[in-house]
């Protein structure tokens, strides 16, 4: 049974303190002020980029040339800034932390770009250096010299930097030809954790930056997820997971030959979690190989109606489902992790909510069927396209990623910060769509189209996030994890209703091998983390429980638990009788996991 649990859910929206900017708003008699917010009052911040056919930005805009709307409602502009980047000195590498602003209206003299490498991004770096090539270069010559930067690919990653050469460096380890870089990039799923130097440089190249307890690096909570490979959807909500504990605005550039194709429900959520982390989405599509193959064997070309335009993503029937976020406050770091199974069909019954198949990829001149059925595979061009537009990014489809990647350094060099005071004072934590018009004909408009309304912080917690990424990753694992050993017989007991029951889970747990301390009343004491999922092991679960047992035991009791092992009893509510259940036991302080999947007798 594969399982999936996404940690989190939306990045609650506080009130943070003015800082400098680049472009600051200017007095009367022409001294800098930073702008100033209302105390106690919970501002919304949106980033607006406005960029004319060309691709230059437009920055000569005033504040009465902008109109926001929430949910339809017209807001008051409280707060304008225009900002033009300029060089600036760098600065030390940014990291999730504790008491980093989950809200902050300031502006930010600096970009944050999270480079995601997807399957087949980079081909065959030898016959086509194009694309590796002009990453290097973006890196190297196009950034600031105070812009953050960091590398993922599938479960290997950097933390942030404004080192860009150390970056550059490992982008161009991927310009080998033998077994490595090149080959594990070719073949998704594959590449382990201990591989670092077949994809990165030697370790050593890496920076060592001691970690604090209250931080975490974007490598290590990577690194959290062991061994289990990262997907390309996984990837994109790894990155924005981390990304919405860093302030200000963020962009995640994802590199991919075609993308994944998620479901309908998967695209919204994606979405709007990257707008409630202000992470804007910018794809680039690269389709070499498609393309290689389409006029390698049919000697036809690429007619532009082929590109898909509408504004709305297909819905993707017959793919692996969203994985639920947590739950409990709105799924935050502290909130239940839950699992769902890989399989067919879509979370929440929302799939078919879609709105079908874009007319572009049917009919057409003479020649155009042949490619748009193999563009048929290819389906992810046209979601990550409406991504992108939704969380204020750009997408590249089918075009060389040198002059993509133009596009969104010039257009990141200016902006217009914006903010209001919703005129809504009901905080329910719901998504709340956003609106930004400006009065300027023959330009396009960027910015992230909503948030949830949050008013407490979904508050950074360095042992949550670490405890998740561990038993997430044993539930990916199909065979059992021994680190910790475990043992499960569960029994099934219909409700007197008839529908659904209870799951009766009896636990025999070896705690020889969890971290053990002593309390001031000299009891053996430690902390471990239970994780029980039923489900028929392809595409539902039918109830889950998450517990964490502080145990506490005497000298008598420590001795006999450490002989006879640790038993439990747990029962777990179900909608239906489940064929499988997982058991997942975890302990921090030891940074050891355990996990067992047992079958219901019938």
């Amino acid at each position: 049974m594969i399982t999936r649990a996404w940690l989190f859910c939306a990045v609650a929206l506080l009130l943070g303190l003015a800082a400098r900017v680049t472009s600051p708003q200017q007095d009367a008699n022409g001294a800098q002020q930073a702008p100033s917010f209302r105390s106690g009052v919970t501002a919304v911040p949106i980033h607006v980029r406005v960029v004319g056919k060309d691709g230059e930005p437009i920055t000569d805009l005033k504040k009465e040339d902008f109109a926001i709307l929430e949910d339809g409602v017209p807001q008051t502009i409280a707060h304008f800034v225009p900002q033009i980047l300029v060089a600036d000195a760098p600065r030390p590498g940014l990291r999730a932390r504790p008491d980093a602003p989950p809200f902050d209206p300031s502006p930010q003299n600096h970009r944050v770009f999270l480079i995601v490498l997807g399957a087949r991004a980079l081909g065959d770096t030898q016959r086509h250096p194009e694309t590796l090539n002009a990453l290097i270069q973006f890196v190297r010559e196009r950034l600031l010299p105070q812009d953050q930067v960091a590398l993922l690919a599938y479960n290997r990653a950097t933390d942030f930097t404004s080192d860009h050469e150390k970056i550059a460096r490992l982008l161009e380890t991927f310009r080998r030809s033998e077994e490595g870089a090149k080959a594990a990039l070719a073949r998704q799923g594959k590449l382990a954790a201990a591989d670092a130097g077949s994809v990165f440089a030697a370790p050593e190249a890496l920076d060592k930056s001691p970690s604090l307890q209250t931080e975490l690096g974007f490598e290590e909570y990577v690194k959290a997820r062991g061994a289990q490979p990262l997907s390309e959807l996984d990837s994109l909500f790894y990155g924005i997971k981390y990304l919405r504990y860093m302030p200000g605005e963020k962009h995640l550039i994802f590199v991919t030959e075609r993308g994944p194709a998620p479901t309908w429900d998967q695209v919204k959520y994606l979405t709007s979690l990257a707008n409630d982390a202000r992470v804007a989405l910018d794809t680039i599509q690269l389709g070499e190989r498609v393309l290689d193959t389409w006029l390698r064997t049919e000697g036809g070309s690429v007619p532009p109606a082929m590109v898909p335009t509408s504004p709305e993503p297909r819905s993707q029937a017959g793919l692996p489902p969203l994985a639920r976020e947590a739950s409990g406050g709105g799924g935050g770091a502290g909130g239940e992790a839950r699992l769902v199974a890989g399989g067919t069909g879509g979370s929440g019954g929302g799939v078919g909510s879609g709105t079908g198949q874009p007319q572009a990829l049917s009919g057409g001149p003479r020649g155009e069927a042949g490619f748009s059925n193999l563009l048929g595979q290819y389906v992810g061009y046209y979601d990550l396209r409406y991504i992108a537009g939704q969380t204020g990014g750009q997408a590249s489809i089918l075009k060389d990623a040198a002059p993509a990647l133009g596009r969104i350094d010039t257009a990141t060099r200016a902006n217009y910060l914006l903010a209001y005071y919703p005129s809504s004072g009901d905080w329910n934590g719901r998504y709340r769509s956003v609106k930004v018009q400006v009065n300027r004909e023959g330009v396009t408009v960027l910015f992230r189209h909503g948030y949830y309304a949050r008013r407490d912080p979904v508050v950074f917690d360095r042992r949550r996030v670490i405890a998740n990424s561990r038993i997430e990753s044993a539930g990916y694992a199909l065979s059992d994890l021994r680190d910790i050993d475990v043992k499960v017989q569960p029994s099934f007991t219909k409700s007197p209703t008839g529908r659904g029951g209870e799951v009766l889970t009896l636990l025999s747990i070896d705690i020889s091998r969890l971290f053990w301390s002593e309390d001031i009343d000299s009891r053996h004491v430690a902390q471990l983390e239970i994780a029980i999922y039923c489900g028929d092991g392809e595409t539902k679960i039918f109830g889950e429980t998450r517990r964490l047992l502080n145990l506490a035991l005497t000298d008598e009791s420590y001795e006999r638990a450490m002989k006879n092992r640790f038993s439990r009893e747990m029962r777990v509510t179900v909608t239906a009788k489940p064929r499988y259940v997982k058991v997942i036991v975890y302990d921090y302080d030891a940074d050891r996991v355990g996990s067992v999947l047992a079958k219901l007798p019938r």
